[in-house]
């Protein structure tokens, strides 16, 4: 029986101590592999920001040490990352593969649901409050797009030359770039374009079609001013 290899084809690993495959086992990963300068370095960063903070919201007639609540927030957001990442790093992330399209319909759905429920701040309604914070879902989603728009790249990455995938990718990054400008969000909005432009970029689209993909957004300015001007 022929075995199924390609793009979509599921890769498998195999561990150096005894060469047993272990597929997409949530485990592989090893320590060794871990870079503690990269850590030292997040940790630091992380310092940094809450010394920062913590000097901005001092009060100016505070003496000895006050801890503010947003140094408080600061160091559990930090926290909670931390954990976030020793979880991340002890999952294989060629699961990536198998969940990129769950990942972005799931960032779609949040993108959806916060315009129907989600709080409304400063004329913009871009946060869900799960009441001890907000959440913004566009961050969320952005990290998602990223999942399902490699998933997309690396399935298509043979025909990325064809004009048709090339607008498919770009349509894959539109869909929650379209959500977010409804919050209204334009500067978030505009970061899922940069994130697409970019991984195309790298996954061998060709020049030529971003030249002509600029182009013709150029040629639509004219007709968008105009349009606004008659409004």
């Amino acid at each position: 029986m022929a075995t199924r290899t390609g793009i979509g084809a599921p890769r498998r690993s195999r561990d150096r101590s005894g060469g047993r495959a272990t597929g997409y086992n949530v485990g592989a990963p090893s320590w060794r592999y871990f870079d503690p300068i990269l850590l030292v370095a997040a940790l630091a960063l992380t310092a940094y920001g809450a010394l920062m903070i913590y000097s901005a919201a001092l009060p100016r007639d505070a003496t000895g040490v006050v801890i503010s609540e947003p140094v408080v927030r600061h160091i559990a957001s930090a926290a909670a990352g931390a954990i976030a990442m020793f979880v991340a790093a002890r999952v294989n992330y060629r699961l990536l593969d198998v969940l990129g399209w769950f990942a972005y319909a799931f960032g779609i759905l949040l993108l959806m649901a916060v315009l129907v429920v989600g709080v409304e701040q400063f004329g913009s309604r871009r946060w869900f409050d799960l009441g001890f914070t907000l959440v913004q879902a566009s961050e969320i989603a952005k990290l998602l797009t990223i999942i399902g728009l490699a998933k997309f790249l690396t399935d298509y990455r043979d025909r990325l030359h064809e004009p048709r995938i090339f607008l498919l990718s770009l349509a894959v990054a539109l869909a929650p770039a379209l959500l977010v400008f409804l919050e209204p969000d334009a500067g978030s909005s505009s970061v899922f374009l940069v994130l697409w432009a970019v991984m195309a970029a790298f996954a061998g689209a060709s020049a030529k079609h971003f030249l002509v993909l600029g182009a013709a957004l150029m040629a639509l300015v004219p007709a968008v001013l105009v349009v606004g001007v008659q409004d």
